[in-house]
């Protein structure tokens, strides 16, 4: 045969021919011929003691083959105990051929029946033509067509509605080599292997739906799964088209409802996977599309493991909200855009060269990004940015519609900078309007070094409105502007400190700030640290605003080492005094009397209530508080200490002489204020 060489027991074969001359019950002659063979080499195909034999008892002889193991072409590979039997052979001087040949084997562990199966075999050229059908692999239906010979295989081949369980739980992918457990689902597979050329190729179109699958951790899950895609290997590597049109999945961080995000598509080509202990890979071209939302480009990307070395990858989204919400946001989280919700479009463009990231291109169009914590809010940016590794890139510039910052309105605003290699640069002077005034930079410089990064800012904040802020806050209606000067600003370790003082005009006086430090300002939970100094602040307007009665004059005092953790208060040193030398004058009503006691718990004014309530108001000499606040607890003290351990927070002058005197100097702090908001909702028409 031409193609073949045989390697017998002995020498090269032993042929076996015998002549059976019966008188059975039909009294027909029997012809047998039996070849045995040790070991066949092909071209294409490799047999394990491999034997043949002819068997005449009618007019067409039957032909009968059997080997313990073929070596195939991949991807078929090793192919075991081989049973091959036809009842009814075509034999001519050019061909053999037999029409409905019956075949069992195992492959990969997995047992495979074919019938029926016709194959002819051509003398001249060695090759032979197959064509048959398998019935119940993986509880499937399927056929196949195809051509060996010395050149190579070349195969056409459909199996239909596969059980994926069943697939999974053969020897063809072993249950320790994938990294989750499907539990359901069906399979079509189709495709065309060819290796007779130089290049083997070979191409696969498969569909599936009723996917499921987890992973014992919880990192990857999917549900529901229907998808289709074609997979195919030529000369210029392997390539991949896949899409997604129904269920779910979960690959940490990532959840994806194909569903509701719309048909996810992928397709790669010229993909060259690891072939080497170094996992290095590369695609000529990638795209990922995410309905009609966006899509994600990358060409000439190489690789190791799941670092990108060289190539260029581009995100262009014309639907922010979907993109941000189903990649974006779970890559972001944790950190400060970690609960952004996302609007407009967006294009970025990054470039990565000898291992490291190279260049950025960033633009927007009426990009938004959200809080849902309502921490910050930037709507309608437009603009673009440019980043290089070396050298400054060109300038960059960005503007914003509107905005918020803790609930705060921000006006519009453009930002002119450049983007440095370990850096920024605001190139023109920024200001951003904010509550009828605005926060100023006049210079600003962003460094990286190797103990984080350093920051060169001048600027201040202009005439920010009080009332509008504590309206924005829902703080009570303080009335006043928050100005000042900021010299400084240093960052060191996640914490910004500013350098300078803060003047607060407020209630007719004036608060300064100093020691300003944040940390993680726009994470989960951050921390302010200051101090103040309070001047002449006027208690007419501000009783007013807390609706807790009248005290008309003026306070003065310290506050120092205030600590607030997302935004409450931890810890204060706080000290409240009527100034000794203030002029004005100085008067509580009866109703500021009665919240002041009902607020204090434990405070007492020293006149009988029947007494007391003959009076509108009352003249003090001075009034005081004093807290010292850890945690919850907040030890008090007021303008003068009594021998009894009590303390007077209200001292009275003249006639009635009034004085409010504390009992109890620890008081829980989230209770005192959970008294003043029930004195501020209370609906009381007493006199102030």
């Amino acid at each position: 045969m031409p193609g073949i060489r045989a390697y017998g027991r002995v020498a090269v074969a032993s042929l076996l021919v015998g002549l059976v001359l019966s008188a059975e019950a039909l009294g027909e002659p029997r012809l047998e011929v039996a070849l045995e063979i040790g070991q066949a080499l092909h071209a294409s195909v490799q047999a394990e003691n491999f034997q043949a034999g002819l068997v005449w008892t009618g007019v067409e002889p039957q032909l009968r083959l059997s080997a313990d193991a073929l070596t195939l072409p991949e991807p078929v590979g090793r192919v075991e105990a081989v049973r091959v039997v036809c009842p009814g052979v075509a034999l001519s001087s050019r061909r053999i051929g037999c029409t409905n040949a019956r075949v069992e084997a195992r492959l990969r562990g997995t047992s495979v029946q074919l019938s029926p199966l016709a194959f002819t075999w051509h003398r001249e050229t060695g090759d032979i033509d197959f064509s048959g059908s398998w019935q119940r692999l993986f509880a499937a239906e399927g056929h196949f067509t195809g051509t060996a010979g010395s050149a190579g295989v070349q195969v056409d081949f459909e199996l239909s509605e596969m059980d994926l369980r069943s697939v999974v739980d053969s020897a063809w992918w072993p249950a320790d080599t994938l990294p989750v457990t499907f539990g359901g689902g069906r399979v079509t597979i189709s495709g065309h292997f060819d290796s007779r050329g130089a290049d083997p190729a070979l191409q696969l179109d498969f569909r599936g739906s009723g996917i499921d699958f987890s992973d014992p951790d919880g990192l990857r899950a999917g549900e529901d799964i229907a998808f289709a895609g074609r997979l195919n290997r030529t000369g210029g590597g392997w390539g991949i088209q896949l899409g997604f049109s129904g269920g779910a999945v979960f690959i940490d961080p990532w959840f994806l409802d194909f569903g509701e995000v719309g048909p996810v598509e992928l397709s790669a080509a010229n993909l060259h996977v690891p072939e080497s202990s170094d996992h290095r890979w590369r695609i000529g071209e990638l795209e990922l599309t995410l309905g009609e939302a966006g899509r994600l480009e990358g060409t000439g990307l190489a690789g190791i493991a799941a670092s990108v070395e060289e190539g260029a990858v581009r995100l262009v989204a014309s639907r922010m909200d979907v993109v941000g919400e189903w990649l974006l946001s779970p890559f972001l989280a944790g950190t400060a855009l970690g609960a952004a919700q996302f609007g407009g479009a967006f294009d970025g463009a990054l470039h990565f060269g000898r291992g490291r990231l190279r260049e950025v291109v960033l633009s927007a169009d009426e990009l938004d990004i959200v809080d849902a914590a309502g921490r910050f809010a930037l709507e309608g940016m437009n603009g673009s940015a440019e980043w290089k590794e070396e050298g400054p890139a060109r300038p960059s510039v960005v503007g914003v519609r509107d905005g918020r910052v803790f609930g705060m309105p921000l006006g519009p605003f453009a930002a002119y900078f450049r983007l440095l290699p370990r850096g920024f640069q605001l190139l023109e002077a920024l200001e951003i309007p904010l509550l009828d005034g605005a926060l100023r930079a006049d210079t600003l410089r962003i460094s990286a070094g190797p103990d984080g990064p350093s920051v060169d800012f001048d600027g201040g904040i202009r005439a920010l409105s009080l009332e509008q802020l504590s309206e924005a806050l829902d703080w009570p209606p303080f009335t006043g502007t928050v100005s000042g000067v900021i010299p400084r600003v240093r960052y060191d370790r996640g914490a910004l400190a500013v350098d300078g003082r803060l003047l607060v005009r407020v209630f007719d006086g004036e608060l300064v700030l100093r020691d300003v430090e944040i940390r993680d300002l726009f994470g989960p939970i951050p921390v302010l640290e200051m101090a103040a100094e309070i001047h002449r602040i006027d208690l007419d307007p501000l009783t007013r605003a807390f609706d807790v009665g009248r005290i008309e004059g003026r306070l003065s005092g310290t506050l120092d080492d205030l600590v607030l953790v997302d935004w409450a208060p931890r810890r204060m040193h706080l000290q409240l005094a009527t100034p000794e030398k203030d002029p004005g004058r100085r008067r509580i009503s009866q109703r500021a009397v009665d919240d002041l006691t009902e607020i204090g718990g434990g405070l007492q004014a020293a006149l009988s209530a029947p007494f007391l309530r003959l009076f509108e108001d009352f003249p003090y000499r001075r009034l005081g508080i004093g807290c010292e606040l850890e945690g919850d607890r907040c030890l008090m003290s007021g303008v003068a200490d009594r021998a009894d351990g009590s303390f007077v927070l209200v001292e009275g002058r003249g006639i009635p002489h009034l004085q409010v005197i504390g009992h109890t100097r620890e008081v829980d702090w989230p209770v005192l204020i959970q008294r003043l908001q029930a004195v501020r909702e209370e609906q009381d028409p007493a006199v102030q």
